[in-house]
Order: structure tokens, then C-alpha cells, then sequence
């Protein structure tokens, strides 16, 4: 006898604590919900039951990476990490929702029990926000194959945008050229 799907709870936990975040979070909470977010929807893409049928649970996880990805643009935010100025615009971008109104604060940060510079600080955070953002690409891209094979191609639209949201950040991330230093802000081409 198969055990009942847990999935479809779980996902509306984690939903319900990414709409309840405030206005203002730390970064530790951004980092858990991020990661949340990304074991719960490998759970669904990995379960039998929820890739059956495109009724599942399976159709919430692209509402849960766009809950994630106001979080990490705050990060971003908060650790001067960013592009030319209005990257991230909504005019640049019609298709987008308004700049979030989230705010994330600095959070100190240890190595050890070694306190990390703000220099080191910024990269850590770099580094932590680029794992995030290609651990989402890869689950939206999985997601696309679960969804092609349930809906045949049809309505994969919302995927796409959470797809395309986190390659957007996650070249923000990455960028091509050398991070500076010069401003005191951490900035990428």
C-alpha cells in the first residue's frame, strides 16, 4: 500500500511562511526559506504521486520560487550587489511585478569563530546567493520537464518566468567581469 502524498501540506507551509515574511528580515531568514523552498520542491519532483497528474501539488512550486526571489533581490540589495543602474527596473521589464518592498538587513558573519570583514562578508553572501539561484534554475528546469510530459506543452508560461527571473539574478551574481571594490560597493557588469 502506498503512503499518502505529503507534499501538498508541506508546499502550503512553506507558501504561508514565504507570504508571512516582514517587511524587514535577516539574512539567516532569507537563506532558510530559500532553502526550504528548494528541498520542498525536489520532495515534489522527485514523488510518484506528484508527478502523475497536473492537479498535484507539483503546479505551486513556481508561485514558490517567485516567493523566494523578492528575497534574494533584497540580499542582493543589501550586500551592494547589482547591475548597471535600473536593472531591475519594471519599466525595462513590463512583464515583471513592481519592485519588492522587501528589506533585508546585514547580518554579521563568522568563520569559525573568526568574524568576517565586510569585503569577505560581500563574497560570502555572493557566493551563497549564486547556489540559491542555480539550485532554482536547475529545479525550474526540471519542472519544465515534468510539466511538458503532464500539460503537453501547454501553460508552462509561469515556469518560464520564474526561470527567466532567477537567470536574470543569477547574472547579477556571476557577472563577467572582476567585482570592485573601489565605491565601497560591490559591483558587477
Amino acid at each position: 500500500m502506498d503512503t499518502p502524498c505529503k507534499c501538498s501540506l508541506e508546499a502550503l507551509t512553506v507558501m504561508a511562511d514565504l507570504q508571512n515574511v516582514h517587511a524587514v528580515v535577516d539574512v539567516e531568514t532569507i537563506l532558510n526559506l530559500t532553502h526550504r523552498v528548494w528541498l520542498q520542491g525536489n520532495t515534489m519532483i522527485q514523488c510518484e504521486n506528484c508527478t502523475k497528474t497536473a492537479q498535484s501539488s507539483i503546479v505551486t512550486l513556481p508561485a514558490l520560487s517567485d516567493g523566494c526571489l523578492p528575497l534574494l533581490e533584497a540580499l542582493c540589495a543589501a550586500y551592494d550587489i547589482s547591475t548597471q543602474p535600473g536593472f531591475f527596473d519594471s519599466a525595462m521589464l513590463a512583464f515583471e511585478q513592481p519592485a519588492s518592498t522587501i528589506i533585508c538587513i546585514r547580518s554579521q558573519a563568522f568563520l569559525g569563530r573568526t568574524e568576517l570583514d565586510d569585503y569577505e562578508t560581500r563574497l560570502l553572501v555572493r557566493t551563497l546567493l549564486a547556489r540559491d539561484l542555480i539550485r532554482f534554475v536547475e529545479l525550474m528546469e526540471a519542472l519544465k520537464e515534468v510539466l511538458t510530459v503532464l500539460l503537453d506543452g501547454n501553460h508552462i508560461h509561469r515556469n518560464a518566468m520564474a526561470t527567466f527571473r532567477a537567470s536574470v539574478l543569477m547574472q547579477v551574481v556571476e557577472g563577467d567581469c572582476d567585482a570592485g571594490m573601489s565605491s565601497g560597493r560591490l559591483d558587477i557588469c
